[in-house]
């Protein structure tokens, strides 16, 4: 049975606010009520029975969100499962009934080129009412009145202005696609690239590679967890190590993750953007997304690399930026058209 939630239970939120978020195919990235920031780090969504233990309801169809739904492959970002995670990204911080406006990025390979179609098309897929039953049957309902779609990557680029007047190449490495594109402050549709070898891919094709070199099975989250824990490891502090067989043991699994994260990033990144003409003498190269902020380590290798401030956020908090500097030039531009008359 459907339940209301009540008053005390709800959190307040400024009449007709705004809500910035990147609908991350890995994680999605939420800034609301003037600053406040917000991440979850599994944006799988999976439409299941309805009746399915821990499902959410969104518009009258049940899905199950997070580690535990089908890890998403492929980019496309204009299909229902995102008008799903939306409502479910939505649903703690809004008011019952209330009516908002959304902030949102495409990724660059569906945004440049295509610009006008693709923007009405993800602004009509998340227009309108939602209806949103929690697991335990509380619903709240509420009105996205306006969106508003700016270009994943490029956007990044505004929290850090001054690379954007350098000649660069720009790589953007989400959770399902990475890609590439030279800008010399805009971007060069016929000098990029796109690949669907994100992160879902990486920690795939890492449990693949873990699971043939050792006894057990890991599975992309089983990856990813280990190289989480690996990833803050020095081979300084695994030779502090007094237990031999501990100590080995970690060495080997430090090992096979450096190579292959080191493999990955020249195969998936390095090779792709010397196929559209990427010059370490010539050009910066700026790195932004969660994977860059994942993979920093073996990305700074490289002394021509940058990694955008905040690089998790950076795309969104761009989009935001933008965003109110369009809102203060149409107030003052209306503003000047009543003064002329």
């Amino acid at each position: 049975m459907t339940k209301n939630l009540s008053e005390k239970n709800q959190k307040k939120v400024t009449e007709e606010s705004t809500f910035y978020i990147d609908l991350g195919n890995f994680s999605y990235k939420l800034i609301y009520d003037h600053g406040t920031k917000k991440t979850n780090d599994f944006s799988n969504v999976e439409e299941v029975e309805e009746g399915t233990y821990g499902a959410f309801k969104v518009n009258g169809r049940s899905y199950i969100f997070g580690p535990n739904a089908k890890i998403k492959y492929d980019t496309n970002k204009i299909c229902e499962e995102k008008k799903a995670l939306l409502g479910r990204a939505l649903y703690p911080v809004v008011n019952d009934k209330e009516k908002i406006k959304i902030v949102t990025l495409l990724p660059l390979s569906l945004y440049i080129n295509t610009e006008d179609e693709n923007k009405k098309a993800f602004e009509n897929l998340l227009k309108g009412r939602y209806s949103v039953i929690n697991a335990s049957g509380y619903e709240k309902t509420f009105t996205v009145s306006d969106v508003e779609v700016y270009c994943e990557s490029f956007s990044s680029l505004v929290v850090e202005p001054t690379i954007m007047n350098k000649p660069l190449y720009l790589v953007d490495l989400g959770g399902v696609d990475w890609s590439g594109v030279f800008v010399y402050r805009l971007p060069d549709g016929n000098k990029k690239f796109n690949n669907t070898t994100g992160m879902n891919s990486f920690y795939s094709k890492l449990g693949e590679r873990l699971t043939s070199k050792k006894r057990k099975t890991y599975d992309p989250v089983s990856a990813r967890l280990i190289f989480e824990k690996y990833n803050g490891m020095t081979n300084e502090s695994i030779e502090a190590i007094q237990n031999e067989n501990e100590k080995n043991k970690r060495k080997i699994i430090k090992s096979l993750i450096d190579s292959f994260t080191t493999e990955y990033i020249k195969k998936h990144i390095y090779d792709e953007l010397n196929k559209i003409g990427y010059d370490e003498d010539i050009h910066e190269l700026v790195f932004v997304g969660g994977g860059a902020e994942a993979l920093k380590k073996y990305l700074e290798v490289d002394a021509n690399v940058t990694i955008v401030k905040d690089a998790v956020y950076a795309n969104i908090d761009g989009a935001k930026r933008i965003s109110i500097e369009k809102s203060k030039r149409k107030t003052n531009a209306q503003a000047q058209k009543r003064g002329a008359k």
